[in-house]
């Protein structure tokens, strides 16, 4: 059986990442699975967004931080990519949430950012990148993020986004076609450091 982790980044989204978190339990009822969501700090603005998040972490799955503003780090000072990794972190740790490691913003990473990265206090200290890109974020339907999820290797780390509905709908359709010749699970998991 191939094991691969499926991600999420730009997560919460209230109504698409609800969607997504029923489709991972309903599959998780069935014998298991698990995922991991790269949380954007600014999109914590209300309740139910923070209920999101307390859902994610109860339902077992892991949680990255994907900066505050989903700023273009190799553009920033590196004082500036502290400060939106600090904030992210510390309205999580109010939540009583910490995370694994780091996403940056359209996976941008260099030396600098490495090295920064590399100080945090996180599980994984490198930039938690991917291996299949689900194109969800420019305008895939359902059937051809399916295609795509269904041609994913043996240790496949899957980039999609937590606020396309169509990533919702591929989940569903390939979680029900494929969901038992595959293990789903964490970044932890593939990534050993």
């Amino acid at each position: 059986m191939k094991k691969i982790a499926l991600t999420f980044d730009d997560a919460p989204e209230c109504g698409v990442t609800d969607q997504i978190l029923d489709i991972l339990d309903q599959y998780g009822s069935q014998g298991g699975g698990k995922a991991t969501f790269f949380i954007q700090g600014n999109r914590i603005n209300s309740r139910h967004a923070i209920w999101i998040l307390k859902r994610i972490k109860r339902s077992g799955h892991e949680i990255g931080n994907h900066s505050w503003s989903h700023a273009r780090f190799c553009e920033l000072s590196s004082r500036k990519i502290w400060w939106e990794l600090w904030k992210t972190d510390c309205l999580l740790f109010f939540l009583g949430i910490r995370t694994v490691g780091v996403r940056t913003p359209y996976g941008e990473q260099n030396e600098r950012i490495e090295k920064l990265l590399g100080k945090r206090r996180t599980k994984i200290k490198k930039n938690i990148l991917w291996t299949i890109h689900s194109h969800d974020s420019s305008g895939a339907t359902a059937e051809e993020i399916t295609k795509t999820l269904k041609h994913t290797e043996d240790g496949a780390i899957v980039l999609c986004h937590a606020w396309s509905r169509e990533t919702g709908k591929a989940l569903e359709s390939f979680l029900g076609e494929c969901g038992k010749e595959i293990e789903f699970v964490k970044i932890s998991e593939l990534i050993k450091e």
